[in-house]
């Protein structure tokens, strides 16, 4: 009897882990090679093409958007994809992070438009935006993570704390 619900607990963790392979599969990028070279872009789970290999770095779906790179104007930067391709946060980050609760970790380059927007004490710095591209926390920190039970890690002056979503530190 111990040996058949045994077996019954590890048939029930393959399929547990089936699924879930299957799952991030869907919302995982797929390697492709497209002149020469290599572009990353997404499949679904019969392996149709869903979003061409048009990007040099792409990650997973979180929060229903993906984080993607690709050149622009001579320069790699990241903005986000929805499911169909589609251009839900322009790029123009030198570095960013997944959505988590809501918000995304993004670098602001050392220059160029979106410095000249800003202003150049954000050169360089992280801050937080929306779904829309809209800065919730101002970029000032020098690194930043994602979050996670309403509060995120970060850097600012040589010191590391955690804070939450308007930017207040929490954690000093």
């Amino acid at each position: 009897m111990r040996k058949q619900n045994r077996n019954r607990l590890v048939g029930l963790l393959g399929i547990c882990a089936l699924s879930a392979c299957q799952t991030s599969f869907l919302s995982s990028p797929a390697y492709a090679a497209d002149k020469a070279e290599y572009l990353f872009g997404f499949i679904d789970k019969t392996g149709k093409v869903v979003v061409a290999p048009e990007y040099e770095e792409a990650r997973p779906f979180s929060e229903g958007l993906a984080l993607v790179q690709k050149k622009v104007d001579g320069n790699s930067l990241y903005g986000y994809i929805d499911h169909e391709g589609k251009t839900g946060v322009e790029f123009k980050y030198a570095e960013a992070g997944p959505f988590s609760e809501g918000l995304a970790p993004v670098r602001v380059p050392d220059s160029g438009t979106l410095v000249d927007e800003l202003g150049s004490a954000a050169a360089g710095k992280w801050g937080f935006i929306d779904k829309t591209g809209k800065f919730v926390i101002a970029p000032r920190f020098e690194e930043a993570r994602s979050f996670s039970d309403g509060l995120a890690a970060v850097e600012e002056e040589n010191r590391y704390g955690y804070v939450d979503k308007t930017g207040n530190f929490v954690i000093k």
